[in-house]
């Protein structure tokens, strides 16, 4: 899938409480950015080689170990620290 990098001049902004012109459009999900360097950063997460981290409840995929750990979160309340490290532990090997 290749990306473009994209600034069509529209000061759209992506939230309502947000009044920063957000000219760098992600080609792949429409999301909008006030730089291209976050729209840069934005777009490893439609790259796949860069999606090291993966969960084992679901399969989603991420591109830090800290997102990771944060959504493992979100799949039980008893997930504790110990439990995510394991996990992690287990898919960097």
């Amino acid at each position: 899938m290749k990306k473009r990098t994209v600034s069509d001049g529209a000061d759209i902004s992506e939230y309502a409480h947000d009044d920063k012109p957000r000219p760098y459009l992600c080609t792949v999900c429409h999301k909008r950015f006030t730089t291209k360097r976050w729209l840069t950063i934005h777009s490893m997460r439609h790259d796949g080689e860069n999606l090291r981290y993966s969960c084992n409840y679901c399969g989603k995929r991420f591109t830090d170990q800290n997102n990771l750990k944060k959504h493992m979160n979100l799949h039980s309340s008893n997930t504790s620290a110990l439990n995510v490290e394991d996990a992690v532990k287990a898919i960097e090997h």
